[in-house]
């Protein structure tokens, strides 16, 4: 009677148990692409996270160093020698020519990947009246700070492609110019993923809403695609269609 009804049911229970065998085998393989895809995902968060980082410390460095030369001692000095009423030639000049020195030494280092950090390192009065103008780059300074700005800042123009960094220069208690200093932003590349022919995937920068423009990376994003990148919340992975 049991071999009998084996012998009916048994290409059913085969089926059967063959059925639950793929189940299992597709579940496994379907939780194993899950851990595979949690994975990636927290390594692409966390190379996001340390790349960003690259290029909040060099943002804060120039930061820093508009700062510093705003209130270097050649700076203080040219200030003194002007409140005590010197001409340009007897003493402003020299305390001129000892701020523009600085300010070429500037210029040659630091680099990053052997390109020199800075462009451009201008010294204004409190007026706007450029006194120093030092390195090739020639497009428009921002407007100075005003009086009330007693911080330095930076800034990044995408219209021009520059990192701005403005050092206010204050003496005795008194605003008194600034320091304004100018970078490539075409730098910020080189704390990106080398695009060459076996990297499948490109990293891209948005600032504000708007894509940074690079030198070797092609703008990709239309305007409204960038502002809804920014609007991305942090620490998460979104999928995007390919174009």
């Amino acid at each position: 009677m049991f071999l009998r009804w084996l012998r009916t049911e048994a290409p059913m229970l085969i089926t059967v148990l063959f059925c639950l065998f793929s189940w299992s085998l597709l579940f496994g393989v379907r939780q194993m692409n899950a851990r595979l895809r949690e994975a990636n995902d927290a390594r692409v968060v966390a190379d996001s996270h340390r790349r960003s980082g690259l290029i909040a410390d060099f943002a804060e460095e120039r930061r820093r160093i508009a700062a510093q030369l705003a209130a270097m001692p050649e700076v203080e000095h040219f200030l003194t020698n002007r409140a005590l009423g010197m001409s340009m030639k007897y003493g402003l000049g020299v305390s001129l020519d000892a701020v523009e020195k600085a300010f070429r030494d500037l210029l040659t280092r630091p680099t990053l990947g052997g390109v020199p950090v800075y462009q451009r390192i201008v010294f204004l009065d409190g007026d706007g009246t450029v006194r120093i103008d030092v390195g090739g780059e020639q497009g428009l300074l921002p407007p100075p700070p005003s009086a009330s700005q007693t911080d330095a800042v930076v800034e990044f123009d995408l219209t021009h492609g520059r990192i701005v960094a403005i050092g206010p220069v204050w003496h005795r208690d008194r605003h008194a110019g600034s320091v304004v200093t100018v970078s490539a932003i075409s730098l910020l590349e080189r704390f990106l993923t080398p695009v060459t022919a076996d990297v499948h995937f490109r990293e891209l920068l948005v600032h504000h809403g708007t894509e940074v423009p690079l030198a070797d990376r092609a703008a990709s994003l239309s305007a409204a695609e960038a502002r809804r990148l920014s609007e991305i919340p942090f620490d998460r992975v979104y999928a995007a269609s390919s174009r």
